[in-house]
């Protein structure tokens, strides 16, 4: 009876993970490459290097180079301008909306997306300021699976070609899309921002193993572990006829000396 209501305790235990796992999405931001592409699962990286990819190209016409991304760009003079191309100083294609215009990059019908769109998205940042103080920046504009919007700082990176800056981020909510809107571009602001970014990265969720099976795991080996503490421990049968052996007598001669009586011992009493 114990072992039903522990066996009992340990599965509404693992029921409650169960049901309370799937409470409120975690947003987690990345600066990192390596700890994003660890905390997620499959991915898919852009490095902007396919050869169909042309100096300039219209919004469709970008989205269908891979087909994993779809491609909206934006303010000012920039609307439906894209640009993949080498950079002075810098190893690599990389892509930029005239480079001072603001884009949207969406994730809802990609390979990876699920209900809620792709579980992570990042990019390398070759720069991201203005050409002159103050240096403004980008800002990401997220729009997530449920619904939700959140607007993050990207990293500054510039000017000039210094090394790049990984921004990345996952939610459990999903990712729709991101809007990488230039301070230049929505403001009117004649002191242009500049993003430039390579190797757009979309991931889908990781596959862990749930909460729920290590606990429960866990509970069984500690019913387990109990059953055998408390099993009693029992001594084999005597087969073959002879004594039960007595404790620190167990060689032959030992027992024979214990089950032969004493001759000497047994004269004695008869004279008496």
């Amino acid at each position: 009876m114990k072992k039903s209501r522990l066996l009992g305790a340990v599965c509404l235990c693992a029921l409650t993970v169960i049901c309370t796992s799937s409470n409120a999405a975690t947003i987690t931001i990345f600066s990192d490459r390596s700890s994003f592409l660890s905390s997620t699962g499959t991915s898919i990286v852009d490095d902007y290097e396919n050869s169909n990819y042309e100096q300039v190209m219209t919004d469709i016409e970008m989205s269908a180079v891979l087909g994993e991304t779809e491609y909206y760009t934006y303010g000012g003079n920039v609307t439906n301008y894209n640009n993949v191309q080498g950079w002075p100083g810098y190893a690599s294609n990389a892509y930029c909306s005239l480079c001072y215009g603001s884009f949207v990059l969406s994730f809802i019908d990609t390979s990876l997306s699920e209900a809620n769109g792709v579980y992570g998205a990042g990019i390398d940042i070759a720069t991201n300021t203005t050409s002159t103080e103050p240096y403004y920046k980008y800002s990401a504009k997220v729009t997530f699976g449920d619904g939700s919007v959140n607007i993050f700082e990207l990293p500054h990176v510039g000017p000039g070609w210094p090394p790049t800056k990984f921004w990345g981020i996952t939610s459990d909510a999903g990712i729709f899309s991101i809007d990488f809107m230039g301070y230049s571009s929505t403001t009117g602001d004649p002191n242009r921002t500049y993003l430039v970014i390579d190797n757009l990265t979309i991931t889908a969720s990781p596959v862990p193993i749930p909460a729920a099976v290590w606990l429960f795991g866990s509970g069984l080996l500690g019913l387990i572990g109990i059953a055998r503490r408390r099993k009693p421990s029992r001594t084999p049968a005597n087969t073959s006829g002879g004594n039960t052996p007595v404790h620190g007598m167990n060689t032959p001669e030992q027992r024979s000396r214990m089950s032969t009586p004493d001759k000497s011992d047994s004269g004695a009493s008869l004279l008496t």
